[in-house]
Order: structure tokens, then sequence, then C-alpha cells
């Protein structure tokens, strides 16, 4: 995945909306994610798209993998 911005980044974690608890991931690269809500449903999370977060998330960035976790 080749990164859109210039620091290197390829993704950024944002406000969804005025309540600050609603945080988002945008996709800062050149390729699509692949996202899997707690309940088993796939979403394709393109280039400049934004994945809201929710605990359970699986996220797929090619080789890499992560899940949305509480603390």
């Amino acid at each position: 995945m080749t990164a859109a911005a210039s620091n290197g980044a390829v993704a950024v974690v944002n406000s969804r909306s005025p309540n600050e608890l609603s945080l988002g991931l945008t996709n800062l690269g050149d390729r699509s994610w692949w996202a899997t809500d707690s309940q088993g449903d796939m979403k394709m999370v393109e280039p400049e798209s934004t994945l809201t977060l929710a605990l359970g998330t699986k996220i797929e960035f090619g080789e890499i993998q992560g899940e949305i976790v509480g603390s």
C-alpha cells in the first residue's frame, strides 16, 4: 500500500460527528481495505473513505490486520 499523505500515513483517526466519542478511520492509502464488523458483515473501505470505528471491528490493510478492542 502506498500512502497518499506526504508523511507516509495510510490512515487517520478523526471525529465522525459533533459527538467526540464517535470516531472514524479514513483511508489515506492508494488501495481499498476490508473491514468486518462484530456480526461478520464485510465492507470495503475505498481510498478517501471513512470507516466508523466500533468495538469488535476487524480491519485488513493488506498484509497487516487489526481489531478495535476496548481498554
